[in-house]
């Protein structure tokens, strides 16, 4: 062990002796029975709960709950327990208490305990496949958190959204909230948090296709978990670099994998064997030293199925080469529909306009009380009611102007509005129609199969329909000048696939829809798109550039 390491975790032992000592101390000389004195010993579990959880578990053991009197040290204790619980890998979370936790706090004014039970929430919600609920909670967690200016818990939001991101393929968003996530870790002096930031840096990259960025944040988060002892990170940061390295440089992609499988081939998930698998077939396995050919001889089985169905195959095994592909298949299956099942983008969407609203509401709250004080100010004399009421005349004058400049621009977007929806219900009619109520059986009992075929099939149907196509390019002219058309013109002999790429994405799609479209994966909608980006790039194409930036 380095000795580093060994230091680290004698100061570990050290400080929970420490810790183990004075909640013993103070409940025998306290007995922890007073408000002051709960609250002292939940701000000390506060403190050591992040690095020393268990710690921070025996302490909150020595509050009974029941001697509890007041609702803000109740909430508390339940935020902290719930948090700590978490820490320490046990799944016996409180959601609701934490959302009256929330809800308390909020209320009272407490924006750090709140943001606390916000971010725990969203935690709990992600863990429960909540991700609507969990987004919105987490998106109020950031709020507060920025309003406070802690970088710490402004850090640890932002990561806990870079991984609701993470899992619905959304590789802007994961860029966005990695790379917030890692600032902020910076500017709190966490670098044991910051590095794992950098790792949702690489990934973020690494899914832009941005490989030499990511193979140069892999190289200096393996320099920086070596330094904190920190072995799985450091495996994870060898497997990144060989990721990123695949295509370039594939010597050196194939001496970062000998690596990682000598530390923890345990750490390797299906996407890390596949692309070792794909650096295999384009290069010789001489590539790899001998201990190294051993290696993943040994962990061969670990591929996945989109993989090890063709080997079956080639051996005359059709039975297990079937099986093997009926399993990989099923599990596109479940992505596509984990991303029917939860439209987070929806969800943010609805949250931002129900604040719109609420904003908007205190708003006039505001406006409603401002009346009432002037009008008691104009009680004050006859000298001030004149002045009063002159000014505030002028002032209603020009805020009614006003309203009515905002009403008609409002008027003009409503008109526009109803216009494209109008446009929209012509191209697709009842089909949509269909689809939403389709949609809705499935919502309310996603275990029926037949109600989830159908809806596949009808996705399937309106994607493969080239008179909704046509319209829908059409459409997309009248807006863009005849974009489409001379896309098509520029393009003749474009793949259909690659055309309908491109039509999907200036539609405004997103990338996940696109590969329901498609009936693809969200990886395919990357790779089709980044190709697709260097074929016009490398055109001659009059409009080039219109068609870039959409790209």
């Amino acid at each position: 062990m380095p000795t580093t390491a060994i230091q680290t975790l004698m100061n570990h032992c050290i400080f929970r002796i420490f810790v183990v000592l004075l909640a013993g101390l103070a409940c025998l000389t306290q007995g922890c029975g007073t408000s002051g004195e709960v609250k002292e010993r939940l701000d000390l579990v506060e403190t050591v709960m992040d690095q020393n959880p268990d710690s921070a578990a025996l302490l909150l053991s020595e509050i009974d709950p029941s001697r509890l009197h007041h609702p803000a040290d109740t909430l508390r204790y339940l935020l902290l327990d719930n948090f700590v619980r978490y820490k320490n890998f046990d799944d016996s979370l409180d959601l609701d208490g934490l959302k009256r936790a929330a809800e308390y706090f909020g209320e009272h004014n407490q924006p750090h305990n709140a943001m606390l039970s916000l971010l725990m929430a969203g935690r709990v919600q992600t863990l429960k496949n909540m991700y609507g609920q969990a987004a919105v909670s987490l998106m109020q967690a950031a709020e507060l958190a920025e309003k406070l200016a802690d970088s710490y818990y402004e850090g640890l939001v932002y990561y806990a959204m870079y991984t609701l991101y993470s899992d619905f393929y959304d590789s802007s968003h994961q860029l966005f909230y990695s790379r917030k996530a890692f600032d902020a870790f910076t500017r709190a002096g966490r670098p044991d948090w910051a590095v794992y930031a950098r790792l949702g840096l690489c990934s973020a990259y690494h899914n832009f296709e941005y490989e030499s960025k990511a193979f140069e944040e892999a190289e200096v988060l393996y320099k920086n978990a070596v330094d904190l002892g920190d072995s799985s990170l450091a495996t994870r940061a060898l497997l990144m670099a060989a990721i990123s390295s695949a295509d370039s440089l594939p010597h050196l992609s194939a001496k970062y994998y000998a690596m990682a499988l000598k530390r923890d081939s345990l750490l390797f998930d299906s996407s890390n064997w596949n692309a070792l698998s794909d650096l295999i077939d384009k290069n010789d396995i001489e590539l790899f030293s001998d201990s190294a050919q051993r290696d993943i001889a040994r962990v061969q089985s670990h591929i996945d199925a989109s993989k090890t169905w063709k080997y079956y195959l080639a051996l005359g095994d059709y039975r297990e080469a079937f099986a093997r592909l009926d399993k990989y298949n099923h599990m596109q299956e479940n992505v596509i529909e984990r991303l029917l099942l939860h439209d987070v983008g929806g969800t943010i969407e609805t949250f931002h306009a129900e604040r719109q609203r609420a904003v908007a509401k205190e708003r006039s709250a505001e406006r409603f009380w401002g009346m009432i004080s002037l009008f008691f100010l104009l009680l004050c004399g006859t000298f001030i009611i004149l002045w009063l009421r002159a000014k505030a005349k002028s002032e209603r004058l020009h805020y009614a102007a006003s309203v009515e400049r905002l009403a008609a621009i409002i008027h003009g977007k409503d008109d526009e509005s109803i216009r494209q929806t109008a446009i929209i219900r012509e191209l697709y009619g009842v089909k949509f129609q269909t689809l939403n109520r389709l949609c809705e059986m499935y919502y309310e009992d996603s275990n029926d199969k037949k109600v989830v075929e159908t809806v596949k099939n009808m996705i399937r149907d309106t994607a493969n329909d080239a008179n909704a196509i046509g319209d829908l390019s059409a459409y997309l002219d009248r807006y863009t000048s005849g974009l489409i058309t001379d896309f098509r013109n520029d393009f003749p002999n474009l793949r259909s696939e690659s055309l309908r790429l491109f039509i999907y994405i200036v539609a405004g799609f997103s990338v996940r829809s696109i590969a329901v479209l498609l009936d693809c994966t969200p990886d395919v909608v990357y790779n089709r798109k980044s190709r697709l980006k260097k074929s016009i790039d490398k055109s001659c194409a009059s409009r080039r550039d219109d068609y870039l930036s959409y790209l």
